[in-house]
């Protein structure tokens, strides 16, 4: 398409604004209100404008969390995307917010001068989302699904992973079955409870008081819970998991308290952290392609900077269960066990 004879000038004229917001827009930098931005990106587009510094200089991608401690898997998680960005030369920055943060996510994303963005952990960034999504910036959530058509969308199939290991357990005889869960309601991790949940309820089991518990916000904390729960609860003879981190905490609450695994009580975790075959004994977990999604998310994103009419990924990745040594066959005699009741 030829390009038109046009200055920034005239873009300027046209848009009622000055020179200096023209090139803040061009260069996507702050201090443009977005309705404006917009309206100068649509003369852009209009004229067929390409600045020197605009469409030709290299694109930057923001990755964004609000993760108070990088745990297990976020590290995972930035490993692939470390690994693409090395791999296709992609430029980014880290922007990590937190309760104290006084401009909105969008400005820093502007300030940093990105245009494209990979969101960690989207529930934690709700309210922003309607700004990034009318943005015209190239958005992709990882691991929780938006509403708005235009945030793209990398996870996994945490659900089917979860009902596999419930699965696993039932037909390996376990019918009294603990799950500790994560502490915070992430869209991951409510589905890991609803497929604990629904493979119980096929089976004609249900969850008695007591039996679901959350975890604490540092493995030490966990252990602490695991191990009351053990104690109050010796009839357990299986604890599903949110995460490795969490099935390791309870690994050790389970020997400080003398409970042997697998032969007294089988252990599943969720993610298959490579820290997780190590253990002694090796865990049992739902394997989650962590860093293969958080490679995904970068390359995709990139693509779709370099291609505009490239439309944002929707992905789910599938998992599986690995099976290793802290579960086997149920070998405690069967107990009844009254006042059942269903986890919601």
């Amino acid at each position: 398409m030829k390009l038109q004879k046009i200055n920034i000038t005239q873009i300027a004229e046209e848009a009622g604004v000055s020179i200096a917001t023209v090139s803040r827009a061009l260069n996507g930098r702050n201090g443009v209100s977005e309705d404006v931005r917009r309206r100068v990106n649509a003369l852009l587009r209009k004229h067929n404008y390409i600045g020197d510094n605009h469409l030709n200089r290299e694109k930057k991608i923001a990755v964004v969390s609000a993760v108070k401690s990088f745990g297990s898997y976020v590290s995972e998680l930035y490993a692939g995307i470390e690994a693409a960005a090395t791999e296709k030369k992609i430029e980014y920055c880290i922007i990590n917010r937190n309760e104290n943060s006084r401009r909105k996510l969008l400005e820093d994303i502007r300030e940093q001068q990105c245009s494209g963005v990979l969101l960690l952990l989207p529930t934690l960034f709700e309210k922003d989302l309607p700004d990034l999504a009318a943005s015209e910036l190239k958005v992709i959530a990882m691991d929780q699904p938006s509403a708005l058509a235009e945030i793209g969308f990398v996870g996994n199939d945490s659900y089917k992973g979860s009902l596999e290991a419930a699965r696993y357990l039932i037909s390996s005889g376990h019918t009294r079955i603990g799950y500790l869960k994560y502490p915070s309601d992430t869209y991951d991790h409510i589905l890991r409870v609803k497929g604990y949940n629904d493979a119980l309820e096929e089976a004609g089991l249900f969850s008695m008081e007591g039996w679901y518990i959350s975890g604490g916000e540092t493995p030490q904390e966990t252990c602490g819970i695991a191990k009351e729960f053990l104690k109050k609860h010796p009839e357990i003879t299986a604890v599903m998991c949110s995460s490795d981190d969490m099935a390791s905490a309870v690994l050790r609450a389970a020997w400080e308290i003398g409970r042997k695994i697998p032969e007294e009580l089988s252990v599943i975790g969720f993610d298959d952290l490579p820290s997780s075959s190590l253990t002694t004994p090796a865990l049992t977990t739902v394997r989650h392609a962590i860093r293969e999604s958080g490679y995904l998310a970068m390359t995709e994103l990139d693509l779709c900077l370099r291609d505009p009419s490239r439309p944002l990924p929707d992905q789910v990745l599938p998992t599986s269960l690995v099976i290793r040594e802290s579960s086997s066959i149920c070998s405690v005699e069967n107990i009844q066990t009254p006042n059942i009741r269903k986890v919601k």
